[in-house]
């Protein structure tokens, strides 16, 4: 079972809604889904929501597929803006194998009215033998252009690891845990 067309279609879904939502103002909201079962005993499901007001717009889509032999997978992204032009994001995936194996994926990013900005992402993955590893990095802006990188990591033979650096609007090194 490929989870990479699975992710395609959640956030095609995702991005075709966004597409779709009228004016904010319009006080509107929609919700399709759809599902059945699959020649080899599994089964599909994908949904999609859209709604927009005074407050903003948002649009999220969902989908998830089986095989019947115990692999299982999904996938999910939303997006919204606010009324004041803020703007986010996320999507995300995971899958299930019958071996016992398993991962999980996501990221999600903001940027702000006033230019303030954000993103993450990460991963988590499970052995079949029990055993764990993950990682996730994370960047952020402040809207007078301070700015902090990091990165953390695990994993079950080396543990934590995180590493991070922030900087000053003009590129300058300073300290991340403030005055």
């Amino acid at each position: 079972m490929s989870r990479i067309p699975l992710l395609f279609v959640a956030t095609g879904l995702t991005i075709a809604l966004v597409a779709a939502i009228p004016d904010a103002s319009a006080q509107r909201r929609a919700h399709v889904r759809a599902g059945g079962a699959t020649a080899d005993g599994g089964y599909r499901a994908a949904s999609g929501t859209t709604a927009s007001g005074e407050r903003g717009r948002f649009a999220r889509g969902h989908a998830v597929e089986s095989d019947g032999q115990g692999n299982v997978s999904g996938a999910s992204g939303a997006a919204v803006q606010g009324a004041n032009g803020g703007l986010g994001q996320r999507q995300g995936g995971f899958y299930r194998n019958a071996d016992g194996s398993g991962g999980r994926q996501g990221s999600a990013s903001i940027e702000g009215a006033d230019g303030g900005a954000a993103s993450s992402s990460g991963s988590m993955t499970r052995n079949t033998d029990g055993t764990y590893a993950g990682q996730r990095q994370t960047q952020a802006t402040g809207k007078e252009g301070n700015s902090y990188s990091g990165s953390t990591s695990y994993d079950s033979s080396q543990g934590v690891q995180h590493t991070a650096t922030c900087t000053d609007a003009t590129g300058n090194v300073i300290d991340c845990r403030g005055n």
